[in-house]
Formats: C-alpha cells, sequence, structure tokens
C-alpha cells in the first residue's frame, strides 16, 4: 500500500473478553499509519484502553466483561474528548 503497511502484526487476545477493543485500536493504528504514510508500528494497548481508561466511564471491567461495537467506540470517543489518548503497550 504505497510503500507502507498499515496493518500491524495481529495479537492473541487470550481467554479476555475483549475482542472489542482489540478492533477499535487495530483501526485507530491503520487509520494513523494510513494518515502519516508509514507502517503501522506503534502497538496500542488494549489493555489500557478496556482496563484502565474505561473506569472514567465508570464500569467496571474485568475478562468477563464486554462491549458491543457500539459501546466500543462510544468509550473511545469518551476516552479522546477526555483527552486521555491511548498509550503504547511498551
Amino acid at each position: 500500500m504505497g510503500g507502507f503497511s498499515a496493518i500491524g502484526q495481529p495479537k492473541d487476545q487470550g481467554a479476555c473478553t475483549a475482542c472489542v477493543a482489540f478492533a477499535i485500536l487495530a483501526a485507530v493504528q491503520s487509520a494513523v499509519a494510513c494518515a502519516l504514510r508509514r507502517d503501522a508500528t506503534s502497538s496500542l494497548s488494549e489493555q489500557d484502553f478496556f482496563f484502565c481508561k474505561s473506569l472514567a466511564l465508570r464500569e467496571k471491567r474485568d475478562c468477563d466483561s464486554s462491549w458491543s461495537m457500539r459501546n466500543g467506540v462510544e468509550a473511545f470517543m469518551a476516552m479522546m474528548d477526555a483527552k486521555k489518548l491511548p498509550v503504547t503497550e511498551t
């Protein structure tokens, strides 16, 4: 794709039902890579997004929790509105 890869490495969510968090952050990572015309090399932290940033929404999260795609996108938008940017796994 124009000399760069907009798709990051696949990740394993294990037994945790955080698939929506993984999907949303993968889409964000790809959109940023396309906008910057660079490889999707940063690895955004699904753990931080799913467990930590969602606390701002006063949600109790554990590995048995799950989001609909709509709820996940709303959580991401609320995080962005609060200026709580996604962090990388490092």
